[in-house]
């Protein structure tokens, strides 16, 4: 059933906060695993090596958004 949700009215926003629409974020798909499996990968490594994300300064800014819209709600 989430699939077929998914599909109909797509996944909506990554870093907003729309919950259905055309993301803003091009991806293969939400149920590509491997793809999935790869990202989680990347950011594990990227963490281990840089905890406080001061090599990725756009990254670490895109994530203090997502908390502080997390704290409007």
């Amino acid at each position: 059933m989430a699939e077929v949700d998914l599909q109909l009215r797509g996944p909506g926003e990554v870093f907003g906060t729309a919950q259905s629409g055309i993301p803003d974020l091009r991806m293969a798909s939400l149920g590509d695993a491997p793809t999935i499996k790869m990202a989680r990968e990347a950011v594990g490594s990227i963490l281990a090596k840089d905890p406080e994300l001061a090599q990725y300064p756009l990254l670490k800014e895109k994530i203090a958004e997502q908390e502080n819209d997390a704290v409007d709600y």
